[in-house]
Protein backbone atom coordinates (compact mmCIF):
# COMPACT_ATOMS: atom_id res chain seq x y z
CA UNK A 1 0.00 0.00 0.00
CA UNK A 2 2.79 2.45 0.92
CA UNK A 3 4.51 1.76 -2.41
CA UNK A 4 1.36 2.63 -4.33
CA UNK A 5 0.91 5.81 -2.26
CA UNK A 6 4.51 6.76 -3.16
CA UNK A 7 3.76 6.28 -6.85
CA UNK A 8 0.50 8.24 -6.68
CA UNK A 9 2.16 11.13 -4.83
CA UNK A 10 4.87 11.32 -7.49
CA UNK A 11 2.26 11.18 -10.23
CA UNK A 12 0.27 13.98 -8.56
CA UNK A 13 3.39 16.17 -8.48
CA UNK A 14 3.87 15.64 -12.22
CA UNK A 15 0.22 16.51 -12.90
CA UNK A 16 0.53 19.67 -10.81
CA UNK A 17 3.59 20.74 -12.79
CA UNK A 18 1.70 20.05 -16.01
CA UNK A 19 -1.17 22.24 -14.87
CA UNK A 20 1.30 25.05 -14.42
CA UNK A 21 2.96 24.47 -17.79
CA UNK A 22 0.72 23.11 -20.55
CA UNK A 23 3.57 23.02 -23.08
CA UNK A 24 5.74 20.39 -21.35
CA UNK A 25 7.74 18.64 -24.06
CA UNK A 26 9.69 15.41 -24.25
CA UNK A 27 12.52 15.09 -26.77
CA UNK A 28 13.16 11.58 -28.08
CA UNK A 29 16.47 11.17 -29.91
CA UNK A 30 17.41 8.09 -31.93
CA UNK A 31 19.75 7.37 -34.82
CA UNK A 32 18.08 3.99 -35.46
CA UNK A 33 14.71 5.06 -36.82
CA UNK A 34 14.85 2.64 -39.75
CA UNK A 35 15.22 -0.54 -37.71
CA UNK A 36 12.51 -3.18 -37.37
CA UNK A 37 12.14 -2.38 -33.68
CA UNK A 38 11.77 1.36 -34.13
CA UNK A 39 8.04 1.48 -34.93
CA UNK A 40 7.18 -0.36 -31.72
CA UNK A 41 9.60 1.75 -29.67
CA UNK A 42 8.23 4.98 -31.16
CA UNK A 43 4.62 3.96 -30.50
CA UNK A 44 5.55 3.05 -26.93
CA UNK A 45 7.08 6.49 -26.32
CA UNK A 46 4.05 8.23 -27.78
CA UNK A 47 1.74 6.26 -25.49
CA UNK A 48 3.91 6.87 -22.43
CA UNK A 49 4.11 10.58 -23.16
CA UNK A 50 0.33 10.72 -23.41
CA UNK A 51 -0.02 9.28 -19.89
CA UNK A 52 1.89 12.32 -18.59
CA UNK A 53 0.36 14.84 -21.03
CA UNK A 54 3.74 15.46 -22.64
CA UNK A 55 4.19 16.63 -26.21
CA UNK A 56 6.71 14.42 -28.01
CA UNK A 57 9.37 15.72 -30.39
CA UNK A 58 11.37 13.07 -32.30
CA UNK A 59 14.79 13.75 -33.78
CA UNK A 60 17.72 11.88 -35.32
CA UNK A 61 19.97 14.96 -35.49
CA UNK A 62 22.45 15.59 -32.66
CA UNK A 63 22.18 19.30 -33.42
CA UNK A 64 19.03 19.16 -31.30
CA UNK A 65 21.30 18.98 -28.24
CA UNK A 66 22.17 22.59 -27.51
CA UNK A 67 22.62 25.07 -24.66
CA UNK A 68 19.51 26.06 -22.71
CA UNK A 69 17.68 22.84 -23.61
CA UNK A 70 15.92 23.09 -20.25
CA UNK A 71 13.99 26.06 -21.65
CA UNK A 72 12.44 23.82 -24.30
CA UNK A 73 12.14 20.34 -22.74
CA UNK A 74 11.47 18.78 -19.35
CA UNK A 75 12.61 15.31 -20.45
CA UNK A 76 15.06 13.91 -22.99
CA UNK A 77 15.00 10.25 -24.04
CA UNK A 78 17.88 8.50 -25.81
CA UNK A 79 16.09 5.63 -27.53
CA UNK A 80 17.88 2.83 -29.41
CA UNK A 81 20.95 4.96 -30.07
CA UNK A 82 23.71 2.66 -31.31
CA UNK A 83 26.48 5.22 -31.86
CA UNK A 84 28.55 7.27 -29.44
CA UNK A 85 27.24 10.77 -28.89
CA UNK A 86 29.52 13.66 -29.76
CA UNK A 87 31.33 15.30 -26.85
CA UNK A 88 29.34 18.49 -27.39
CA UNK A 89 26.08 16.52 -27.16
CA UNK A 90 27.15 14.92 -23.87
CA UNK A 91 28.13 18.34 -22.55
CA UNK A 92 24.72 19.79 -23.40
CA UNK A 93 22.94 16.81 -21.81
CA UNK A 94 24.99 17.23 -18.64
CA UNK A 95 24.06 20.90 -18.49
CA UNK A 96 20.41 20.00 -19.12
CA UNK A 97 20.24 17.51 -16.24
CA UNK A 98 22.28 19.70 -13.91
CA UNK A 99 19.72 22.46 -14.51
CA UNK A 100 16.90 20.14 -13.43
CA UNK A 101 15.98 18.27 -16.63
CA UNK A 102 15.19 14.56 -16.74
CA UNK A 103 17.15 12.12 -18.92
CA UNK A 104 16.07 8.59 -19.84
CA UNK A 105 18.39 6.20 -21.67
CA UNK A 106 16.60 3.22 -23.22
CA UNK A 107 18.62 0.52 -25.03
CA UNK A 108 21.31 2.94 -26.13
CA UNK A 109 25.07 2.89 -26.36
CA UNK A 110 26.69 4.58 -23.37
CA UNK A 111 30.39 5.39 -23.48
CA UNK A 112 30.77 7.74 -20.49
CA UNK A 113 30.14 5.79 -17.29
CA UNK A 114 30.79 8.82 -15.08
CA UNK A 115 27.79 10.58 -16.59
CA UNK A 116 25.44 7.72 -17.50
CA UNK A 117 26.16 5.68 -14.36
CA UNK A 118 27.54 2.77 -16.39
CA UNK A 119 28.93 1.98 -19.84
CA UNK A 120 27.85 -0.52 -22.48
CA UNK A 121 29.97 -3.14 -24.19
CA UNK A 122 28.19 -4.78 -27.10
CA UNK A 123 24.75 -6.32 -27.33
CA UNK A 124 23.57 -9.71 -26.13
CA UNK A 125 21.73 -12.11 -28.46
CA UNK A 126 17.98 -12.53 -28.18
CA UNK A 127 17.34 -14.66 -25.12
CA UNK A 128 15.03 -15.21 -22.17
CA UNK A 129 16.37 -13.10 -19.32
CA UNK A 130 15.90 -13.77 -15.63
CA UNK A 131 15.75 -10.29 -14.12
CA UNK A 132 15.83 -9.64 -10.38
CA UNK A 133 14.51 -6.57 -8.61
CA UNK A 134 17.29 -4.84 -6.70
CA UNK A 135 15.29 -1.87 -5.39
CA UNK A 136 11.76 -2.32 -4.12
CA UNK A 137 10.16 0.98 -3.09
CA UNK A 138 10.84 2.90 -6.32
CA UNK A 139 8.28 4.26 -8.75
CA UNK A 140 9.88 2.26 -11.57
CA UNK A 141 9.94 -1.09 -9.73
CA UNK A 142 7.49 -1.17 -6.80
CA UNK A 143 4.89 -3.12 -8.81
CA UNK A 144 7.32 -5.80 -10.01
CA UNK A 145 7.77 -9.27 -8.61
CA UNK A 146 11.14 -10.19 -7.11
CA UNK A 147 12.03 -12.05 -10.32
CA UNK A 148 10.89 -11.26 -13.84
CA UNK A 149 11.40 -13.30 -16.99
CA UNK A 150 11.46 -11.38 -20.27
CA UNK A 151 12.61 -12.02 -23.85
CA UNK A 152 15.00 -9.36 -25.14
CA UNK A 153 18.47 -8.61 -26.53
CA UNK A 154 19.88 -5.98 -24.17
CA UNK A 155 23.18 -4.17 -24.19
CA UNK A 156 25.86 -5.46 -21.81
CA UNK A 157 26.33 -2.94 -19.01
CA UNK A 158 29.74 -2.56 -17.39
CA UNK A 159 31.52 -0.19 -15.03
CA UNK A 160 28.47 0.47 -12.85
CA UNK A 161 29.25 3.53 -10.75
CA UNK A 162 28.95 3.65 -6.97
CA UNK A 163 26.62 6.66 -7.02
CA UNK A 164 23.75 4.91 -8.83
CA UNK A 165 20.62 3.27 -7.45
CA UNK A 166 20.49 -0.19 -9.03
CA UNK A 167 16.89 -1.07 -9.90
CA UNK A 168 17.05 -4.30 -11.92
CA UNK A 169 19.77 -6.77 -12.73
CA UNK A 170 20.55 -10.27 -13.91
CA UNK A 171 23.01 -12.63 -12.23
CA UNK A 172 25.87 -11.18 -14.28
CA UNK A 173 24.90 -7.67 -15.28
CA UNK A 174 23.00 -4.53 -14.22
CA UNK A 175 19.83 -3.93 -16.22
CA UNK A 176 18.28 -0.67 -15.00
CA UNK A 177 19.53 2.05 -12.68
CA UNK A 178 18.93 5.67 -11.74
CA UNK A 179 20.87 8.56 -10.25
CA UNK A 180 20.71 12.25 -9.47
CA UNK A 181 22.65 14.66 -11.69
CA UNK A 182 22.79 18.11 -10.18
CA UNK A 183 19.18 19.27 -9.90
CA UNK A 184 18.00 16.65 -12.38
CA UNK A 185 17.45 12.91 -12.65
CA UNK A 186 18.79 10.17 -14.91
CA UNK A 187 17.29 6.74 -15.56
CA UNK A 188 18.91 4.11 -17.78
CA UNK A 189 18.00 0.62 -18.92
CA UNK A 190 19.78 -1.69 -21.33
CA UNK A 191 16.46 -3.36 -22.20
CA UNK A 192 14.57 -2.55 -25.39
CA UNK A 193 16.44 -4.29 -28.17
CA UNK A 194 13.56 -6.50 -29.32
CA UNK A 195 10.25 -5.17 -30.66
CA UNK A 196 8.20 -7.53 -28.51
CA UNK A 197 9.36 -6.05 -25.19
CA UNK A 198 7.60 -2.79 -26.00
CA UNK A 199 4.31 -4.68 -25.72
CA UNK A 200 5.29 -6.14 -22.34
CA UNK A 201 3.10 -4.57 -19.65
CA UNK A 202 5.77 -4.76 -16.95
CA UNK A 203 8.32 -3.06 -19.19
CA UNK A 204 5.80 -0.37 -20.11
CA UNK A 205 5.07 0.31 -16.46
CA UNK A 206 8.81 0.29 -15.71
CA UNK A 207 9.29 3.06 -18.29
CA UNK A 208 6.26 4.98 -17.07
CA UNK A 209 7.66 4.91 -13.54
CA UNK A 210 11.00 6.09 -14.93
CA UNK A 211 9.31 9.11 -16.50
CA UNK A 212 7.62 9.93 -13.20
CA UNK A 213 11.00 9.62 -11.46
CA UNK A 214 12.76 11.87 -13.97
CA UNK A 215 10.11 14.58 -13.64
CA UNK A 216 10.26 14.68 -9.84
CA UNK A 217 12.67 15.39 -7.02
CA UNK A 218 11.98 12.02 -5.36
Amino acid sequence: MMKRILFMCALSMVMLAQAQNEAMKMLVYSNAQNTATWSQAKKSMENLAATQSLKVVFSSDQAVFKPNMADAYVLVVLLQTDRDLQEASISHLEAFTNAGGGLMVVHSKMNQANFFGAATNGMQPLSQLSVSKAADSRVATYFMKANWSVLDMPYRATSLQSNVDLLLGTKNSPISWSKSVGKGKLFATVLGGDAGIYQNKSFQKHLEGAIVFCLNDM
